[in-house]
């Protein structure tokens, strides 16, 4: 009798300690200021083909618009046969579909652009990694994708 209750009590305390890990889950800060991203990408973009992208150049690429977005940090690729960006959109709640699809969309458009040429550039595509931290959102395409997903995550403290 005192095993079953033992074993009882393990399993309950086992599961409430499981839900608490999955339900945690730590707000982004709220304050990330642009000057704030662009020295994260000067610290992580050591050996990256990367140049800031203008309003103009994010509206061609991915079709937003960043006049619709709290936050919008942009680095398009060097030239036509590079592939490597980084996109960073603080947004409200009622567009974070959107600039999901939008990204989803610039993956896949850029990989049909390098099918059947572009072995390597298909590779970094393929390992293209979306994000979402609250109301951030962010497209990163590199070499190390998960170097720069840290240094994201240490920016917006996550």
């Amino acid at each position: 009798m005192k095993k079953v209750f033992a074993v009882e009590l393990f399993l309950i305390l086992l599961l409430v300690g499981v839900m608490t890990v999955l339900l945690y889950q730590k707000n982004a800060r709220p304050d990330v200021t642009e000057a704030d991203v662009k020295e994260m990408v000067t610290s992580v973009a050591v050996d990256t083909a990367i140049t800031p992208g203008g309003p103009l150049r994010l509206r061609r690429s991915f079709g937003l618009n960043s006049a619709d977005h709290d936050l919008v940090v942009y680095y398009m690729p060097t030239d036509s046969l590079n592939v490597d960006e980084f996109l960073l959109i603080r947004t409200d709640e009622g567009q974070i579909s959107d600039v999901l699809a939008a990204m989803e969309a610039r993956i896949e458009s850029q990989l049909n652009a390098f099918e059947n040429y572009g072995d390597h550039q298909t590779e970094l595509l393929k390992k293209a990694e979306i994000h979402q931290f609250g109301n951030y959102i962010c497209l990163i395409i590199a070499e190390h994708p998960e170097v720069w997903l840290d240094a994201v995550k240490t920016l917006l403290e996550v």
